[in-house]
């Protein structure tokens, strides 16, 4: 018996666990691996080597001269009424980083662009202010600003944003590329995290963490012994029951096609997911075939009992007459089938709802002397 439960929700946990792992991997998959970037940290740019070769990559710079934004980022919606409002999203700015070489009393001036959120507007507009004030000094009066640290996805640019870029760089601060001037042509979106968006990131992050988080529990499940303590801890709660007496019953028991649901002679036993259930066909009063169509939809056999408890066995139509089959043949306490009125009557009239069959069956069944004991 144990064995044979413990096969079934092993086999239900394994599936679990693979859906599970489906779930993480495509999340991770969709965030391009992003959350290996957050635990490796993000790599330091140097403004004098190749850029290509952290394009795509989660980087860090620190920003020591900020000269000018030259891109609002905006977000328009549109609702169904025909209004529409419009939010700024954050601006992306150009800065440089100076490259002195004090032998040859040279400088090499490195243009490239970030991006920053609205939230970080004044902080960064303050930076360019000062950096003018700076480099327009002559009295070394001035302190260099202070230095700003910029981490995000280190983006190519391309179309509008690079001839705005350009544009800016040679048109509004009269600057042209040349062996001093270098114009890098790549931003840094701190909006993006390994090349996904931060918000996009950050949803199917916990998602494949939640995921993470469900495979464990399925392989503690998996791994535990959980049927058979179901089936101890029924037997301890029962006075007058043995695990030899259900062990027997399960194995002459009505297996319902190939689901999970075994109905013996005293005991029905069935499984939802890895959880075992079990109950006392005498307290059962009433059984019959539910189904709901549409989103979450549901098949099932619901059965009653005495205490009102309801147990939700899921199986087919085809399958719920089958097992009523059984219980009408062996369980003549039970009602079987379902009306408004029956439904009604257990509700509202639970004593002439039992005396429909329950009631005079147990009494019966009481003055029999040769009753089976599972059954008084």
């Amino acid at each position: 018996m144990i064995d044979t439960l413990r096969s079934f929700t092993r086999k239900s946990g394994i599936i679990r666990i693979v859906i599970g792992a489906v779930v993480m991997i495509a999340c991770l998959i969709i965030t391009k691996f992003a959350i290996f970037d957050l635990i490796l940290g993000p790599v330091e740019i140097d403004m004098t080597q190749d850029p290509a070769q952290y394009e795509g990559r989660w980087a860090t710079i620190q920003v020591q001269n900020l000269l000018t934004d030259y891109v609002e980022h905006r977000t328009t919606t549109e609702y169904e009424s025909g209004r529409t409002t419009t939010s700024t999203d954050g601006n992306s700015y150009i800065a440089f980083y100076a490259d002195d070489n004090y032998e040859t009393m040279t400088s090499t001036w490195y243009y490239f662009s970030f991006y920053l959120p609205q939230r970080d507007q004044e902080e960064a507009y303050a930076m360019i202010d000062d950096t003018w004030a700076y480099w327009e000094d002559y009295s070394g009066a001035v302190e260099a600003p202070e230095p700003m640290k910029i981490t995000g996805t280190w983006e190519k640019l391309e179309g509008d944003l690079l001839d705005y870029y350009i544009e800016t760089l040679e048109y509004d601060l009269g600057i042209v590329e040349d062996g001093d001037d270098i114009f890098v042509g790549y931003t840094l979106n701190t909006d993006s995290v390994g090349g996904v968006k931060i918000s996009t990131f950050v949803i199917f992050t916990i998602v494949a963490f939640a995921a993470l988080v469900y495979i464990i529990v399925q392989i503690v499940k998996v791994c535990s012994n959980g049927c058979a303590k179901t089936i101890a801890r029924y037997v301890q709660e029962n006075p007058g029951i043995s695990m030899s007496q259900v062990e027997t019953d399960f194995a002459a028991a009505h297996q319902i096609g190939k689901q999970k649901v075994w109905i013996g002679r005293n005991w029905t036993v069935y499984i939802t997911g890895m959880k075992v259930h079990i109950f006392a066909n005498k307290d059962a009063v009433w059984a019959y075939y539910y189904r709901r169509t549409g989103r979450g939809s549901v098949s099932e056999m619901r059965v009653y009992m005495i205490g009102k408890k309801i147990h939700h066995i899921p199986l087919t139509e085809a399958q719920t007459q089958e097992a009523m089959g059984y219980y009408g043949a062996e369980q003549p306490h039970m009602v079987l089938g379902y009306s408004a009125e029956l439904l009604n009557m257990f509700n509202k009239n639970f004593q002439d709802f039992l005396n429909l069959k329950y009631n005079p069956v147990r009494q019966q069944q009481a003055q029999d002397p040769f009753n089976s004991v599972y059954n008084s």
